[in-house]
């Protein structure tokens, strides 16, 4: 007399409530409820959080494997900043891979900028007034929303700043400022640092 047996079958349910919350502006927190008892069809023995930018330098979907049976959360670090991602979740028996959560989606946390404003510069008025006009740093650079700029100018005196230098913010969308010399003839030096609510770059 033959016996037959089922066949071990995998898990038929993902896990459950998959949240993010970004920690910083180089990681995000993923939570997630291990699937329903009744569509596990064996045990759990670990976890596999998936993960890729939206945009950037890096676009490619990396896997974190390894992640114990018991966890429920884990810290995806080394991300890129003020970046949009996707993420999954899926558990494994013996058997094999369960299917995989629905993607969630959270952006990190803003930075400060990592590049410099371009292509400054000054071009004189009349005698007494200078234009500075620059752009912002290539998108992929802000780290963030840029809300402003700081224009740090002081005049000039055989080639260095005389007196404390003054400070100019400047609200966006404006990209310029005029300047005012103290006199005729008197040079001013003018850089231009980028500012956001985190701090200027």
């Amino acid at each position: 007399m033959w016996l037959s047996f089922p066949s071990p079958v995998a898990l038929s349910v993902p896990p459950q409530e998959v949240h993010l919350v970004s920690l910083s502006s180089t990681s995000l927190k993923v939570s997630w409820v291990a699937p329903p008892d009744a569509s596990r069809h064996g045990a759990i023995v670990r976890y596999t959080v998936s993960y890729q930018a939206l945009a950037g330098e890096d676009t490619e979907r990396h896997e974190v494997t390894g992640i114990g049976a018991d966890a429920t959360s884990y810290v995806l670090e080394g991300l890129e900043k003020w970046t949009e991602y996707q993420v999954w979740v899926r558990a494994h028996t013996d058997v094999g891979p369960g299917p995989e959560s629905a993607p969630v989606r959270m952006r990190t946390k803003e930075d400060v900028p990592g590049a410099h404003h371009r292509k400054l510069e000054v071009k004189s008025i009349n005698l007494t007034a200078i234009r500075v006009t620059w752009k912002p740093p290539l998108q992929g650079k802000q780290h963030g929303q840029i809300r402003g700029y700081q224009v740090i100018f002081s005049q000039l005196e055989n080639s260095e700043p005389r007196g404390q230098p003054n400070i100019m913010d400047v609200a966006l969308p404006e990209a310029q400022v005029v300047l005012h010399r103290g006199g005729a003839g008197v040079p001013v030096n003018a850089p231009v640092k980028e500012s956001r609510r985190d701090g200027p770059g």
